[in-house]
């Protein structure tokens, strides 16, 4: 089962630096949740996708671990091994091995337990 998608309908405000062009895009943001790493290597290559999991290093090659398994990405996501990361991309093959192509990624954020009072 696929987890749900979000969709925010929200004004998108743009402004062109240096220009007097006043441009607002009223379109549909969509937020999809991250989908499990087994799926992601069982499905089709070059569709893109948004994975989630643990960065670390297997010896020179940079991987994200979840719990349903691990993958190759394409670049390392930062500096500190062991924080997880949210990453948007496609599959892709490099020799024998899948690998994910990183578009874009961002350290993902946990709310902290809310303190009794």
């Amino acid at each position: 089962m696929r987890p749900p998608t979000i969709t925010v309908r929200s004004p998108v405000r743009v402004a062109m630096l240096g220009t007097n062009f006043g441009t607002v895009i009223d379109t549909p943001i969509t937020f999809e949740q991250p989908a499990p790493i087994a799926s992601v290597l069982a499905g089709k290559p070059s569709v893109v996708r948004t994975i989630a999991g643990e960065a670390y290093l297997d010896g020179a090659y940079p991987r994200l671990n979840d719990t349903s398994g691990s993958i190759r990405l394409s670049r390392t996501l930062g500096i500190r091994p062991g924080v997880k990361y949210v990453v948007r991309g496609f599959l892709d093959a490099v020799g024998d091995e899948r690998v994910f192509d990183v578009g874009r990624s961002a350290p993902a954020f946990e709310s902290a337990a809310t303190p009794a009072p």
